[in-house]
């Protein structure tokens, strides 16, 4: 059993602007604010929905503000932090590698609701991806055959879900 907590009228107003409607309750937003995981939210992220785009809720993706088509990449930067990747593909892995170490439970649950036309970006299933590679410290999997842009749609709609939508930007040559 959870303990019931009072909070005052301000607290409840920030809480309910960073929340994510219909999805979030007021324990998942504290969680996600103060950075804490833990096995029943764990539980709770290994739905089905990860691998059936039928079965979730598909999140709107953000798209890119300019078209990466032919150019080329030198890094990303995430949070202020600049690193570097020789290609887009090295950009996904570095990107959901970042934000999965600094928000595993927030970052599963965000990742599984990435659904494209076909199929999901992530799931837990590497055979409901063409191309799948595991996301270090995680039990998904990221689908790695996608164009540029869609690699940073990806990469901005995580970041975005993850409260880090100002941080993030591709480093062109």
């Amino acid at each position: 059993m959870m303990p019931p907590i009072r909070i005052d009228d301000e607290v409840w107003k920030y809480l309910q602007s960073r929340a994510k409607p219909f999805e979030d309750s007021p324990n998942d937003v504290l969680r996600r604010e103060l950075k804490i995981g833990g096995q029943r939210m764990l539980e709770q992220v290994a739905s089905p929905r990860q691998h059936s785009p039928n079965l979730g809720r598909a999140t709107r993706l953000v798209s890119p503000s300019q078209d990466y088509t032919y150019r080329s990449v030198s890094g990303f930067r995430l949070s202020g932090e600049t690193c570097p990747a020789r290609t887009f593909k090295d950009v996904l892995m570095g990107v959901v590698t970042q934000l999965e170490r600094r928000y595993p439970i927030a970052f599963e649950n965000a990742a599984a609701q990435l659904i494209g036309k076909k199929r999901p970006y992530f799931s837990s299933d590497p055979n409901a991806l063409r191309h799948p590679e595991r996301v270090p410290g995680s039990k998904l999997f990221v689908e790695t055959n996608l164009n540029a842009n869609l690699i940073v749609t990806v990469c901005s709609t995580l970041a975005e879900r993850l409260g880090e939508a100002r941080g993030f930007a591709i480093v062109s040559e």
